[in-house]
């Protein structure tokens, strides 16, 4: 009961304990360039982040790129509701081998073959 008192005193909670050093780096705002980021919790600036490795740069964005990717294709997926939209069989099948393409396009970086990103259009 002291320690949490004095969390609260100090002007943090106990939810502070629960955060790493990971998390409050992505709470930084994505301003323009020079920009200073400011902790939430404290309303200070934030130090400049420490060297990352490959590895930890990896682990911080790939969660946040993938929930994205899937939020994405679940929108898509939502478009294909009969009841609500309107598209031709020949619309759905390029829809539907384009976004396969895409997934192999992906599944070659990681095993190490880069393709180039192509525009794409209806």
């Amino acid at each position: 009961m002291a320690k949490r008192k004095q969390d609260e005193s100090a002007g943090t909670g106990p939810i502070v304990d629960h955060l790493l050093a990971e998390d409050m780096a992505v709470l930084q705002s994505d301003g323009a360039a020079g920009a200073v980021s400011y902790d939430v919790l404290t309303g200070g600036p934030l130090p400049p982040p420490a060297k990352e490795s490959a590895r930890s740069r990896f682990l911080r964005l790939i969660n946040r790129r993938m929930v994205r990717a899937l939020k994405a294709l679940h929108a898509v997926g939502n478009l294909s509701a009969k009841s609500a939209y309107e598209y031709t069989p020949a619309e759905a099948e390029k829809i539907i081998m384009d976004l396969s393409r895409a997934v192999d396009r992906v599944a070659d970086r990681f095993r190490g073959t880069a393709n180039k990103v192509e525009e794409w259009s209806l």
